[in-house]
């Protein structure tokens, strides 16, 4: 593939997996607002929180519980991601346009991959990526070689 613009043509695609690839705002913010009604707090503004989703966890942990800190703040961190892997694709979701972009990266046949700061356990194909490829390509499972899409996270990922 070459946008024709004198520059060496694209050979491979990565995407930031929060806020590039995958719309997860509704369901970060979802649960890092569930996590303060526990707390007995108000929601936070969605706008206001889904600036922080590309920061991952520690971005939604500083504005949701910014006085937090030590174990309260593992504490509340692993709550929060308890909470976030009960609904992790609930609301998520390509952004527009994502598929027609997808779909011309696969018939040009190039390799594509995620780069996230999720940790493994929730960035691995079963969970995120193969969900929604999936759903929204219901034909891509056939013909899409799962194997060559790749994630690169801070911890090990499951690529089976």
């Amino acid at each position: 593939m070459s946008f024709g613009n004198g520059r060496a043509p694209i050979r491979a695609v990565l995407f930031d997996l929060d806020g590039t690839l995958l719309d997860t705002a509704p369901d970060m913010v979802g649960a890092m607002n569930a996590l303060r009604a526990q707390e007995a707090l108000p929601p936070l503004d969605f706008a206001l929180a889904r600036a922080q989703v590309s920061h991952g966890t520690n971005g939604l942990m500083r504005i949701g519980f910014p006085d937090a800190e030590g174990e309260i703040l593992d504490r509340l961190r692993e709550r929060f991601l308890a909470l976030y892997r009960a609904r992790l694709c609930d609301e998520t979701g390509l952004f527009p346009g994502g598929d027609t972009l997808l779909e011309h990266i696969e018939h040009a046949s190039l390799p594509w991959g995620v780069v996230t700061n999720k940790p493994g356990w929730l960035a691995g194909l079963r969970s995120t990526i193969a969900f929604h490829v999936v759903r929204h390509f219901p034909g891509w499972a056939r013909w899409i070689p799962m194997r060559r899409i790749r994630i690169v996270s801070s911890e090990p990922v499951p690529h089976g």
